[in-house]
């Protein structure tokens, strides 16, 4: 029988997919997810684009959950956070004027944001279940 860790390390991949396809599906006015990626990079080298490097900062922050998952350790929070740092990048395009430094007029989110908020919270989600199984665990 597989314990709950089992379970949701073979979820936890789907997590993985998902924030891998994104790299190869238009996320933003037709940018692929790895241009955006690499943008978000080098928004730590420019002063006035430096809100959206913290956005960037939600795919460390997966990184250092999905390690979590394989070493059997929850990180509830640290992918909590992570989600939001996802969620805040739209809300940084809308209220912020830096779509103009692209020369767009509006700021256009496509499927591969979906795709790659998605992996978040799926791994969110994993997190909390996987919460929940220490917890039951400890009961016994």
């Amino acid at each position: 029988m597989k314990s709950g860790w089992d379970i949701i390390f073979n979820k936890s991949i789907l997590s993985v997919l998902l924030y891998l396809s994104s790299f190869f599906l238009t996320t933003w006015n037709n940018f692929a997810g790895w241009r955006i990626f690499i943008m978000g990079i080098a928004t730590l080298f420019y002063k006035n684009l430096a809100p959206y490097f913290i956005c960037w900062f939600a795919n460390v922050l997966f990184w250092i959950c999905q390690y979590r998952m394989l070493k059997y350790k929850s990180s509830g929070l640290l992918s909590i956070i992570a989600l939001l740092l996802a969620l805040l990048y739209p809300v940084l395009l809308i209220v912020s004027e830096q779509t103009k430094i692209f020369n767009q007029q509006e700021a256009r989110i496509q499927i591969g944001y979906y795709i790659w908020l998605s992996s978040f919270i799926l791994m969110v989600l994993l997190q909390v279940s996987s919460y929940k199984n220490e917890i039951n665990l400890t009961k016994k």
